[in-house]
């Protein structure tokens, strides 16, 4: 598929890059946090998403969660929206992203409580693919806690070539809530730029597969990665 530039947020030039501020963290925390085992049972609940490329992407990325999840030790449980047992609507709700609808979240509460008595958890997160602004400099692109190099083809692929200005980069967003249903934090990780950058066609074209090649799986990982770590920097882990 091919997109012109000016669609994607994309502004280059062959200029010197500037440096970049400090990122201001993307993340929101609530003001207390709970105190959970140290082989925590944690539920992943089904994935939003509002760009509609990361549609077949949602099973990959919720492996490469789970895959973290128990590296750091926990018990990641996936659960499955069932229309029949919820309450009107609920699905369509868990299909919209917190970013576009805070309004959406006392739903999703009530139905985590209901969600506790079937399958006790210590955390619970909801995720998000979400589309989200990346900032360019030189060969790179940084947003949401992290640094991807950009994948350029045609003129100015080369490393003498530095780029400054936006893009489009896709985030994961992860909303978590402890066993009674309590908001902790909402965190973002960059995990995708979906577009490699044709400027011999000045074209952006949509890769095929967001996480085909091992380049594309390691800027997953380490997106995931920054997601998850309110979960361990926040989050109180017993010793016991």
């Amino acid at each position: 598929m091919k997109k012109n530039i000016s669609a994607v947020l994309f502004v280059c030039g062959l200029v010197p890059s500037a440096l970049f501020a400090a990122e201001k963290d993307p993340n929101s925390y609530a003001d207390k946090f709970p105190t959970i085992p140290q082989n925590a049972r944690v539920v992943l609940l089904p994935m939003a998403y509002d760009f509609s490329a990361a549609a077949q992407e949602t099973p990959i990325v919720q492996a490469a969660i789970v895959d973290q999840l128990k590296t750091l030790g926990f018990r990641p449980v996936k659960i499955k929206l069932e229309p029949s047992s919820m309450p009107p609507g609920i699905d369509r709700v868990y299909l919209t992203p917190n970013l576009a609808n805070k309004n959406v979240r006392p739903s999703k509460q009530v139905y985590l409580h209901d969600v506790s008595s079937q399958v006790p958890f210590d955390i619970a997160l909801i995720p998000a693919v979400l589309s989200r602004t990346a900032k360019l400099s030189g060969q790179t692109a940084r947003w949401d806690n992290v640094k991807v190099h950009l994948n350029v083809k045609g003129y100015g692929s080369g490393m003498s070539t530095e780029w400054r200005g936006t893009s489009l980069g896709l985030s994961l967003e992860l909303d978590a809530y402890d066993s009674k249903g309590q908001w902790l934090f909402t965190s973002y990780g960059g995990i995708s730029l979906p577009y490699v950058i044709n400027t011999k066609e000045a074209m952006n074209i949509l890769k095929p597969r967001l996480f085909e090649s091992e380049k594309d799986q390691e800027s997953l990982r380490q997106g995931v990665e920054a997601a998850l770590e309110p979960l361990t920097e926040k989050i109180k882990i017993s010793k016991n």
